[in-house]
This record gives C-alpha cells, sequence and structure tokens, in this order.
C-alpha cells in the first residue's frame, strides 16, 4: 500500500508536522493505519452547520473505535515530539481532547479542557475515564440552556451571547450544577438588573444566591399589591407565608407606610434564615375579634374562660384532661387557640385519640368543624395561617386514602369511608361558600355603590351557604364605622390561607 498523508489540523502548534514517514512501520499508528484500508484520518474533519457539530461521513468503511484509537495515537505522537523541543507550559498547553454531548438529539463536541479546568465536577468526570466513544446524555438539560451556558465558554459571536433572563438563568442553573464559579458570578451579576425580586427570590432558593434572599423579601413586603396566585405558586409555602405575614405584621393598624428601613431591620429579624419562624403579630389580637362564636351567650362564656390555657410538648395528665374536656364539647374554636408551630404534634395526637375528627363514626361532622374554625381564624390572625394550614393538612393525611379501584363515590353515604377525598370535598366546600359571599357583596357595592348598604342588604338575605361568613365580618346590626375595614382586612387574609391551602395541595382553586 502506497503511503498516505494525513491531513492535520490547521492549528500553529502542529504546522511542523506533515506526514509520518518517520514514523516504525510497526507502531501501533502505522498498524491502525493499514488495517484501515484507503481510510483517511482527519481529525479535524468535522463540519458545523448552525452551530451543532456534524460529523464527517468519510468514515464509515471502518469500525467507529478504530478512528477514535487512530486519533488519540496520532495525538500522543505529536505531543511527543512536540515535548521533545521543550518544556510543556504548566497552563498554556492544550491537547486536542474533545468531549462529546448529546442534549435533545442535538450532538455537540466542545473542547474538554475548558470544562476540566475550571470545573470539579467535570475534572472528576473526566478523570474517572469512563469515556467509551460514544457522547454522554444530559436528560436533564434542554438545547436552549445548553447553547446560552457553551456561549459563556466560546464568546466570539455577540449574537449568540447571552442576553436574557431565561439565558442567564439557564447559565446560572448549569454553572451551579456544574461547579463552574467563575460563570456562576458571571450569571449571579448579569441577573442581578434584569431580574424582579420575585425571580430573584425563586433563584436564590433553587441555586443558593444568599445575597439575594433579604432584599427580594425587602422588595416584596414593600410594594403596594400582595402575592397573586401564580406568584405564590413559584414559591415554597413557607416563603409565601413569611411575606403575608410580614406584611399583616408591619401594615396593620399603620396609618403611613413603613420605612424601607423598618421592612429591612423586620426580614433580617425574622424572615432571611431558611428556617425562621414565623414572624409574630406586632401587638395582641384579641379572642373577640379573631374567633367567632354562633351566640352571645357562647361568646360570653367563652370570653371568660382562663387565658393561661396552653399546651406543651409533650402535654402534661393535666393539660390533656383540660384538652380531652374541651373536645368533649366539639370547642374547637378554643382548642386550636394554643396551636403554635412547637405543639402541633401534641395538638394533632389530642385530636386523633380524644376526638371523632379522623373517626368514621360521625362521618366528617367533626371535621368540617375543625376546618371552619381554623377558617374564620385566619380571617383576623395573619400568623395563625401557616399553623392552621399545617394542623388542617396534619389532620387531613391521617384519614384513608381513596379506594384503590378509583369507584369512591363524591357523595356523602352512611356506609362508606370519611377519606382524604371527602375531607378536601369539605375544604372546597367552605372555599365556595366564601366565594359567594364575596360575589354577593361585590353585587351589592355595584347595585347600592355604599359599603353600609350593600352590607345591609346582604345581611337581610340570609342563605345557608354563607350565614358563617356574614356574622364574622358582623354585618347585621346597624352600620360601624370600622365594618369596611374589618372586611377589607378579613377578606385578604381569606384569600391568603386559601392560596396557602391550595400550595399545600389541599385545595383545587377552580
Amino acid at each position: 500500500m502506497s503511503s498516505t498523508a494525513l491531513n492535520r489540523s490547521s492549528s500553529p502548534s502542529l504546522q511542523s508536522v506533515t506526514d509520518l514517514s518517520d514514523i516504525d512501520a510497526t507502531s501501533p499508528v502505522a498498524t491502525a493505519a493499514s488495517n484501515s484500508g484507503n481510510l483517511v484520518v482527519r481529525p479535524s474533519a468535522l463540519d458545523v452547520i448552525d452551530g451543532h457539530v456534524k460529523p464527517a461521513p468519510a468514515v464509515a468503511s471502518a469500525p467507529e473505535s478504530a478512528c477514535e484509537a487512530t486519533h488519540e495515537l496520532l495525538e500522543s505522537v505529536q505531543v511527543a515530539r512536540l515535548e521533545a523541543l521543550g518544556a510543556k507550559h504548566g497552563r498554556y498547553f492544550f491537547q486536542s481532547d474533545f468531549l462529546a454531548f448529546l442534549v435533545e438529539g442535538t450532538l455537540y463536541r466542545v473542547h474538554g479542557f475548558l470544562l476540566t479546568m475550571t470545573s470539579p465536577y467535570w475534572a472528576q468526570e473526566v478523570a474517572r475515564g469512563n469515556r467509551d466513544g460514544n457522547p454522554t446524555r444530559l436528560d436533564n438539560v434542554s438545547v436552549k440552556e445548553m447553547d446560552a451556558f457553551l456561549s459563556t465558554l466560546y464568546p466570539t459571536d455577540v449574537e449568540v451571547a447571552p442576553r436574557t433572563f431565561a439565558d442567564w438563568s439557564a447559565v446560572l442553573r448549569l454553572a451551579t450544577m456544574w461547579q463552574f464559579e467563575d460563570k456562576r458570578q458571571l450569571a449571579i451579576v448579569a441577573l442581578e438588573p434584569i431580574a424582579s425580586p420575585l425571580q430573584q427570590l425563586v433563584l436564590a432558593r433553587a441555586h443558593d444566591v444568599e445575597a439575594w434572599i433579604h432584599p427580594a423579601f425587602v422588595a416584596l413586603c414593600a410594594r403596594t399589591s400582595t402575592l397573586n396566585l401564580e406568584e405564590a405558586a413559584q414559591l415554597s409555602l413557607q416563603d409565601v407565608l413569611h411575606i403575608t405575614s410580614a406584611r399583616e405584621a408591619l401594615y396593620k393598624g399603620r396609618v403611613d407606610l413603613p420605612s424601607q428601613k423598618d421592612i429591612s431591620i423586620y426580614v433580617a429579624n425574622y424572615m432571611s434564615g431558611s428556617t425562621s419562624p414565623i414572624p409574630p403579630a406586632p401587638r395582641p389580637v384579641s379572642t373577640q375579634s379573631t374567633v367567632y362564636t354562633s351566640s352571645k351567650k357562647k361568646k360570653a362564656q367563652r370570653s371568660a374562660a382562663p387565658a393561661t390555657l396552653q399546651l406543651s410538648e409533650p402535654p402534661t395528665i393535666e393539660e390533656k384532661r383540660t384538652f380531652v374536656a374541651l373536645l368533649s364539647t366539639r370547642n374547637f374554636s378554643k382548642v386550636i387557640e394554643v396551636a403554635q408551630p412547637h405543639n402541633l404534634k401534641a395538638l394533632c395526637d389530642l385530636l386523633f385519640n380524644f376526638s371523632d375528627v379522623t373517626s368514621q363514626s360521625g362521618w366528617g361532622n367533626d371535621y368540617r368543624s375543625l376546618v371552619v374554625e381554623i377558617v374564620l381564624r385566619s380571617a383576623f390572625n395573619c400568623p395563625f395561617i401557616p399553623i392552621g394550614t399545617q394542623l388542617l393538612k396534619s389532620v387531613t393525611l391521617a384519614l384513608p386514602n381513596a379506594e384503590p379501584d378509583g369507584k369512591e363515590s363524591r357523595a356523602m353515604s352512611s356506609y362508606g369511608k370519611f377519606t382524604q377525598t371527602h375531607a378536601m370535598l369539605r375544604i372546597k366546600s367552605c372555599f365556595d361558600d366564601a366565594h359567594r359571599f364575596w360575589s354577593s357583596m361585590d353585587e351589592a357595592l355595584v347595585k347600592y355603590e355604599d359599603f353600609s348598604l350593600a352590607a345591609a342588604h346582604v345581611a337581610s338575605h340570609v342563605n345557608c351557604e354563607s350565614v358563617q361568613f356574614k356574622a364574622l365580618f358582623k354585618l347585621s346590626g346597624p352600620p360601624r364605622p370600622s365594618e369596611q375595614a374589618n372586611y377589607e382586612e378579613g377578606s385578604a387574609n381569606l384569600r391568603t390561607f386559601f392560596a396557602a391551602l391550595a400550595v399545600a395541595g389541599l385545595l383545587e382553586e377552580k
């Protein structure tokens, strides 16, 4: 076979080598070349189309592994020849080592040193030596994300450089996942002026950008509008409740708006930490304003009850006896007054063991009573919302699941099980009642153009679905100067509570 010259890369470091005439005929390189017949090895023969690597088609007559082995051997020989001329530079001596990736059906082939030089993740992956010639599949990465990230490694074309929030978010995600600290900082600097406070908080939680958490909380607490459902769905339940509780604590009872400094101090004290407690209300909330009762007599009796009711974790014998007595009379409004994050487990144990809340005997009647009391307490006690949400979730999850055959009836029956599905229907019923009540108020406000007249109209048209909300907002009786403020405050808190239930998976808001 005649000697066939090998086309080499146009890299300046390879210009001095033009053929293999000086290679021993018995060397592995010569053997591999002769075994490939008329195969011409072209390590750099790759076409680039629209930014994607397309393999050259001239290797079908020989196994792919032979081509790969030939290329690696040729590279080794070339490096050896160059080393004979001088010592390798510790940083600026690169070998033609490529890494191939397959992303959503698109093939990428990039210089390996660009990944391994600054990424401990890829340095470790390459050092394992598990490469078999096949591209690495990146199933959790999209083409758009890969393009955005690689454009930071090959910053030659300004048209493909990251420019949008989505581009830089992708760079931040991949740089964090692959431990590119320099690219991560580049993305953080680029995102800071273009990301909204909500976007910064979402990214900070997802990718551990600690510096964004405090200013994002401050901005979300200081803005005039509350979180809507779409925004709340992007955050964790804890962050949603932190923000709503903070706004309640900062704005309630004030004539002027809190200063940026006040908000910043509050956030620093209560919210920025990942495990910070739900902030308490800035002033005590009276029992009468937070607990709904159906009669004046019952209201007077509960007001006269001892104010020292408490529940330890674990509870004492005396505490258990006190709560058993309250549960025997279904006094759930008094029971939940003591609910705090530290004693929720003890409270749930008492409900499970000494009430019919999770039993099948009452077919959900006590469960509904508990739901109503939690809803009513949440209306005027915003800090209670996260506690009530967790309490209701714990009680609901203690119920049996739906029937495995999927034939569980949505209707209540005297012989079936009261399950989690039925419990969530009870919550949905309460949600629907509230919305019917709000709709009635909205219609009356449009018709009469005065809150007192609208409230009087709604109060005179009692229906069984929304009577509890009419009583909650004290719409009956003579007009009072504070009734509109109470209505707006309670309605805002209830919407926050229902949003929290939706985030917790207890309510589908349709």
